[in-house]
């Protein structure tokens, strides 16, 4: 797989020198799985990190899905395919 860059200023994302395109949550989602790479993290972690709770803490909508830990789940599969289609593009 190619290496992933972060450029958390600018909130871009590339693998292998290919620009990932990611919306607002979907790059707070890659940094916070970045950040801890090689650790498993919980949903619930993901939740807080990504801002899926209000602030009384009950969970807010991720992109109008009312489940967000069923959407954060769902993000994170799309973000590794996104991943993969890049890293395997630039390895050929």
């Amino acid at each position: 797989m190619g290496r992933l860059r972060l450029d958390l200023a600018a909130r871009r994302a590339s693998v292998g020198g290919r620009e990932l395109v990611l919306r607002p949550k979907e790059f707070d989602l890659l940094v916070a799985l970045a950040s801890r790479a090689g650790e498993l993290v919980s949903r619930e972690d993901l939740m807080c990190r990504c801002g899926t709770r209000t602030g009384s803490g009950r969970p807010r909508p991720w992109r109008g899905d009312p489940d967000p830990a069923s959407a954060i789940t769902r993000e994170g599969v799309a973000i590794a395919d996104d991943i993969g289609d890049s890293a395997e593009s630039t390895s050929r």
